[in-house]
């Protein structure tokens, strides 16, 4: 199951929260990096299944509102990134 499905599951089933939850990307990201490593370097299945579970959890646990009506729209990361691309920055490494 996805950190998304646990979440819609938990959160946004039952209506005594004010807004939807999703999960928190960056923080995501991060608990993945983390855990993901682990779970390829752990010696047992049964350690790596553990790792996973405690993951999933972990990225579930970490949400934030979506807020419909929101004022102040949310920055764009992408455009900053798709400006600097991978071979400019390896050109400039070996220039």
């Amino acid at each position: 199951m996805e950190a998304q499905e646990i979440v819609d599951k938990e959160r946004n089933s039952d209506n005594t929260n004010k807004y939807e939850h999703k999960v928190n990307v960056s923080q995501a990201s991060a608990t993945l990096r983390d855990y993901l490593i682990l779970a390829i370097l752990a010696d047992s299945q049964r350690k790596r299944k553990c790792l996973l579970k405690k993951m999933h959890r972990i990225m579930a646990d970490a949400v934030i509102p979506v807020r419909p009506d929101r004022v102040v729209p949310r920055k764009n990361t992408i455009d900053k990134l798709n400006s600097i691309t991978t071979a400019s920055l390896i050109c400039d490494f070996y220039s």
